[in-house]
């Protein structure tokens, strides 16, 4: 037999732990949006994100510059569908 040390638990911060996420760019009626989808609801229904407090600080910074800098753009305002 192996002696096996006691399990640690460790609780996580509440908010900005995560790093990564994916968003899908929603454009509608003439807006932009990041947008992610519920898949026990509706699959297909957009839902608006407008801050991602489960996303790291950074992340939330970046998240409406990123997106104002594709509402400027003629290009990425129309090309623009994912954000990871």
């Amino acid at each position: 037999n192996v002696a096996m040390p006691t399990p640690e638990v460790f609780e996580s911060e509440r908010e900005n732990f995560r790093t990564r996420a994916e968003f899908r760019v929603w454009h509608q009626a003439g807006d932009l949006f990041y947008a992610m989808f519920d898949s026990e609801v509706d699959r297909k229904k957009p839902i608006r994100v407008d801050s991602f407090p489960m996303g790291s600080k950074q992340m939330n910074e970046l998240m409406p510059l990123i997106l104002e800098e594709a509402k400027n753009s003629e290009i990425l305002g129309k090309k623009l569908f994912t954000v990871k």
